[in-house]
């Protein structure tokens, strides 16, 4: 009964911590004190125990909360152009833009903080020329910043700034002042995983695998391009090439053999007494993996896999007997009383989700004996699981499943972990022990661990079409049929009809009706993407802007597509070329072959997006209303000016135009109207002139916009002229992702933020601006 009790008591507190990201508000410190009472009595009535379990959990929470709250305020409580002292914590990384680190600020101008009190920023520079000047991993410097709250994009699909913030448990960013004479180094490091991360960079920068040998050795992905973490993604090897819960499982049984072998050789000496070499298994693996972590930089998932060893080494040591489910109930405890914001990261739920199939499939296939044949069909079979168990989780995060992946890993893995591993290892040791000597070279022991990788590689660059884009729905259909293999091995057959009946009733009986058509002006920061979709077809209006190594259309855009299982589009729209308009251009017409392109610059394949042109798309009507001729350089005056309705209900796009522009539009069209505008270059004072706006006589005005962007878009008075004429306005800085739902008799509003259900912590990162 009491084993019955903890495990409750486990499973409550589990739940209660799950829980604590949820929460639309969190309790101040004061909402500790009716926790406290209300746990003290069911102590002592010793009633209801299993629900201490998750008061316990709810006062993790709210002590967690707070601090990172209090930290953040700290942070913010100051000017924004502040000088810090502090530590780097992580390696540095590079990129096209400049680099970024994180920072342990523990000095803030002349205020030296508590110990408790010292938020973790990332702090970014991109005029740091002279590499003697770079922070490097355990260096204390000073730095003259301009701090920042953490203002995401919030859509459907893409990444989440945000929630990536709270996570990692970072307060803040900061980008460095590279005039400022402030910025110095104070201390140098003396990290010996730093002097050994550059020994191993030094001697491996020219091997084919060199991105992938500092992800395995030091967990450092910096180097990995997006190119191959396009190929890792489609053969489903992502978790291979970084320091995870498999690699410091290997460290551990490698230690463990290790301490065999000493152990049996140490036998056969009468010097040592049997307790001092009996536990050398134990010894050396848990002594492997802590080392191995480190390496890593103590990385949220190599903690969780070191916590979960080290339950196994601790019960190995006691003599204890856990169940696999208990083991995993107690870890997952630790991990979230330990940083119950880890619950955050899509590696959370992979690795315990993962090991959690894995103890499903093993028990149930029950191995009757231990014969070759029999372990090789149950490795089949738990990699059979790992594939239908993990499906529903890349479909729903990631969009799509890697058809490919189960036959990869079940040769790739073996493969890693058998040979390029156990030699990473040595080729480290022989690393940190020539390198105490200038004059001894060890790059002969790299290139072969990165011969070990070629057939990796290999398997890489011969991924191209594995990867298969899903619906959110195929997600929740392969997730109900791996519930019904568990329940069939209970025997339940009417719970498995029931469950398969009611997604079929929601499939075929939809909660919420199909609308005729859907706009959705999607947050994609200071730019402008627009999606028109009806009965399963797409066009785009606008990308959005790009950067070296990236766009909003690779970020934002595909992922929103491919979230909703669509591949193509069936029309693409350019309003003008300006990079915040057309920057993702290239990766559309590549990734998403529209059937149609227009714009009013000339552009090889497109048609004109000129004044008179007007064209039919299902039950939509498109008419382009501006510019009256093509250009060979479309600038803001040339935005391609289209109306669209279905004829009673219109939308007016209107790219980047100014006031000239508008004042002409509103002559040659005096029925303008229209219910809904995007508004004239984010809501600049170039446009939106009151004779423009009296012409359309919107209802709504959107704005795509970044929240305190550098050009203080809108612009207030612009705002105030739409509301003064009894017009709502919605930007997507305040409510990010826009949608309306237009119906036969009505059209709905839809914002990510502000009329949905929001977590306590995005107005806490975001520094009150909601």
């Amino acid at each position: 009964m009491a084993r019955i009790n903890r495990n409750l008591n486990m499973l409550g507190f589990m739940l209660s911590i799950a829980s604590g990201v949820l929460w639309p508000s969190m309790p101040t410190s004061i909402g500790l004190l009716p926790i406290v009472v209300l746990f003290l009595i069911l102590y002592l009535t010793n009633s209801t125990r299993w629900a201490m379990g998750f008061l316990i959990g709810c006062a993790v929470v709210i002590l967690h909360a707070n601090l990172f709250k209090e930290r953040t305020s700290l942070l913010f409580q100051y000017d924004e152009k502040i000088t810090l002292q502090g530590k780097v914590v992580s390696l540095y990384q590079t990129s096209n833009q400049g680099g970024q680190f994180t920072f342990l600020v523990e000095r803030i101008d002349d205020n030296k903080l508590s110990f408790v009190l010292r938020p973790t920023i990332q702090v970014f520079e991109s005029q740091f020329s002279d590499q003697t000047f770079t922070p490097q991993l355990g260096e204390y410097w000073q730095l003259h910043v301009s701090i920042k709250p953490i203002i995401g994009r919030l859509n459907d699909a893409g990444f989440d700034s945000e929630q990536y913030y709270v996570a990692n448990s970072w307060s803040g960013k900061a980008v460095i002042d590279p005039s400022s004479p402030d910025n110095h180094r104070i201390q140098t490091s003396h990290s010996w995983r730093l002097w050994l991360h550059q020994k191993v960079t030094s001697q491996t920068d020219e091997l084919p695998a060199f991105a992938y040998l500092l992800a395995l050795g030091f967990g450092d992905r910096s180097h990995i391009q997006p190119k191959q973490w396009q190929q890792l993604k489609d053969t489903g090897l992502s978790h291979l090439m970084a320091i995870s819960g498999l690699h410091i499982g290997l460290a551990m049984l490698i230690g463990w053999w290790v301490g065999i072998v000493a152990r049996i050789v140490l036998s056969q000496c009468s010097l040592f007494n049997y307790r001092c070499y009996a536990y050398f298994p134990l010894i050396l693996s848990g002594l492997l993996a802590l080392f191995y972590a480190y390496l890593a930089g103590f990385s949220l998932p190599t903690e969780r896999a070191l916590i979960m060893g080290g339950a196994f080494l601790f019960m190995k040591a006691m003599r204890l007997y856990w169940a696999g489910w208990q083991v995993l109930l107690y870890s997952l405890c630790f991990i979230l009383a330990l940083d119950p914001f880890s619950i955050l990261q899509v590696s959370f739920w992979l690795s315990f989700y993962a090991i959690l199939i894995i103890y499903l499939s093993l028990w149930f296939i029950r191995p009757s004996s231990h014969s070759w044949v029999q372990k090789i069909r149950s490795i089949l079979i738990v990699q059979v699981g790992i594939f239908i168990g993990l499906s529903p989780l890349s479909i729903i995060i990631f969009g799509g499943i890697s058809w490919i992946s189960p036959f990869v890993n079940i040769v790739v893995i073996p493969w890693v972990s058998v040979v390029t591993v156990p030699l990473l290892f040595i080729s480290l040791f022989i690393t940190a022990i020539t390198g105490l000597w200038n004059d001894v070279d060890s790059a002969f022991i790299w290139q072969w661990v990165d011969v070990s990788l070629r057939p990796v590689l290999w398997v890489l660059e011969r991924s191209s079409g594995v990867w298969v884009n899903m619906p959110i729905w195929c997600g929740y259909g392969v997730f109900l049929f791996s519930i019904s293999l568990v329940l069939l091995r209970f025997r339940w057959h009417f719970s498995v009809m029931a469950l398969w009946l009611g997604f079929l009733c929601v499939l075929i009986f939809p909660i919420k009706p199909e609308p005729k058509w859907r706009i959705d002006m999607l947050d994609v920061a200071q730019g402008l993407a627009i999606l028109i979709s009806q009965h399963g077809k797409w066009v785009l209006y606008d990308t959005g802007v790009n950067w070296p190594g990236g766009s909003m259309a690779q970020s934002v855009i595909i992922p929103t597509l491919q979230r909703k299982g669509i591949h193509q589009l069936d029309g693409f729209v350019i309003s003008h070329t300006d990079s915040d308009h057309a920057g993702g251009r290239t990766v559309v017409e590549d990734q998403l072959n529209p059937k149609w392109k227009r714009s009013s610059e000339n552009i090889a394949g497109y048609q004109p997006c000129v004044q008179g042109e007007s064209w039919r798309w299902g039950q939509l009507q498109f008419e382009a209303l501006w510019p009256p001729k093509r250009v060979d350089r479309a600038y803001n005056p040339h935005s391609c000016v289209i109306q669209i309705t279905d004829g009673d209900f219109s939308l007016l796009l209107t790219g980047d135009i100014d006031a000239i522009s508008e004042i002409l539009i509103a002559r040659q069209y005096p029925d303008l109207q229209a219910q809904v505008m995007s508004v004239p270059h984010h809501g600049s004072r170039t446009s939106s002139l009151f004779s423009f706006i009296e012409a359309v006589e919107p209802e709504l005005a959107l704005a795509s916009v970044a929240k305190n962007n550098q050009w203080n878009l809108p612009a207030k008075d612009v705002v105030e002229r739409y509301q003064q004429q009894g017009i709502r306005w919605l930007d997507t800085g305040n409510a990010g992702a826009i949608s309306i739902s237009v119906y036969e008799k009505q059209w709905l509003i839809e914002k990510k933020r502000g009329n949905q259900y929001e977590p306590w912590y995005r107005q806490i990162v975001r520094k009150g601006l909601e």
